[in-house]
C-alpha cells in the first residue's frame, strides 16, 4: 500500500508565470494572442523590493481560427488587473498602436488612438477617446 502524506495540489487553469489574452484585430478580425511573463525573482541580500504580481509584455502573436476549436470553451472565470501588466503591443495583424482595447461584451480588441470602431467579437459600435477614463481595468484570461 502507498501511504500519501501531502495532498496533492488542486490543478490550475492558469499558469501563474505568465498572463494569456485573446484579442482580435478591428480591421481583418483575425484573431491574437497577448503573453505577458512574470519577471524572474531576483534576491540578494536583505534590501530588496519584489512585487510577485506583475507581469511584462512577452509578445503578441496572430493566431488562426482553429485556436479556438482547439481550446477549451468553458470559462475560467479568471481575470487579471490591468495594474498587473506591464507593456502595451501592437497588433500583429494590421500594425495598429494598441492590441489591449476593451469592448463592453469583455473581449479585446486593437485600435489606433481615438477613433470609432465595431467590436469584431459582437459588432458593438464603439468611441474610444483619450480623456484618461478609467486606466486599470479587469480582463479574462485566455488559457496557457
Amino acid at each position: 500500500y502507498i501511504v500519501r502524506l501531502a495532498k496533492d495540489e488542486p490543478v490550475k487553469a492558469y499558469d501563474e508565470n505568465c498572463v494569456t489574452l485573446t484579442g482580435r484585430c478591428s480591421k481583418t478580425r483575425r484573431p491574437y494572442l497577448m503573453k505577458y511573463e512574470r519577471p524572474p525573482a531576483r534576491v540578494s541580500g536583505l534590501d530588496f523590493s519584489l512585487n510577485l504580481n506583475s507581469f511584462n509584455i512577452a509578445g503578441c502573436y496572430p493566431i488562426d481560427e482553429d485556436y479556438f476549436a482547439w481550446s477549451d470553451a468553458t470559462a475560467t472565470g479568471l481575470q487579471v488587473n490591468t495594474s498587473e501588466l506591464h507593456g502595451v503591443p501592437g497588433c500583429p495583424h494590421c500594425g495598429n498602436a494598441s492590441a489591449f482595447a476593451l469592448c463592453s461584451c469583455g473581449k479585446l480588441l486593437c485600435i489606433d488612438g481615438p477613433d470609432d470602431v465595431i467590436c469584431p467579437w459582437c459588432e458593438t459600435g464603439l468611441s474610444f477617446s483619450n480623456d484618461g477614463g478609467n486606466t486599470n481595468f479587469d480582463v479574462n484570461r485566455g488559457r496557457g
